[in-house]
């Protein structure tokens, strides 16, 4: 019986000994795994969550609709969306912990041209916000005529300052795209 017991203490004290080290090591390894989490892992687990983004000088309060690696889709209201480039942005209100899951091949790929090349198939009135915005705080309003690699052409309202003609923005300096009526 003796020996039953010296065995049986030995292993409870090997397993107080492996638990011991796990609760050490959690810490870093929940380190390690946040160090790995991306802003639009998070944003995409927060689908249908109400958040209050800043980008470039503007800040708007709404439910998210969807993310990929580069923009975030929010609703400010029942019928409007802005479409808000990560890159861009400042801050986030309202953001849980979860991460989503990565996103597939297609959804992977969906960039911030791939999103603009929509809004200017669907002819849909855009207002095109400035990360940079001191010079023109009201953005450029029109419609996406072109969408290049790396910029867009707008065509302006005839009311935006009479302009004629496009107006090409780098899609760089790009904070967000909302849509208008």
């Amino acid at each position: 019986m003796r020996w039953e017991a010296l065995f049986a203490d030995l292993e409870a004290q090997a397993a107080a000994e492996e638990r011991a080290e796990a609760l050490v090591a959690v810490p870093d390894l929940v380190r390690a795994e946040r160090a790995s989490v991306l802003l639009a892992d998070r944003l995409r687990a927060s689908r249908g969550a109400p958040l209050v983004v800043t980008a470039g000088s503007r800040t708007w309060a709404g439910a998210v609709l969807d993310a990929a690696s580069e923009w975030l889709l929010l609703a400010p209201s029942e019928h409007r969306r802005v479409l808000v480039v990560l890159a861009a942005v400042r801050t986030v209100r309202g953001l849980g912990r979860a991460a989503g899951a990565p996103p597939g091949r297609v959804e992977g790929r969906l960039g911030l041209t791939a999103a603009l090349r929509g809004l200017a198939r669907d002819r849909v009135r855009v207002r095109v916000l400035l990360r940079d915005d001191a010079d023109d705080a009201d953005g450029v309003v029109g419609r996406l005529d072109a969408v290049y690699a790396d910029h867009v052409d707008l065509l302006p309202d005839e009311a935006a300052g009479g302009r004629r003609g496009p107006v090409t923005v780098s899609t760089a300096a790009v904070a967000a795209v909302e849509e208008l009526p």
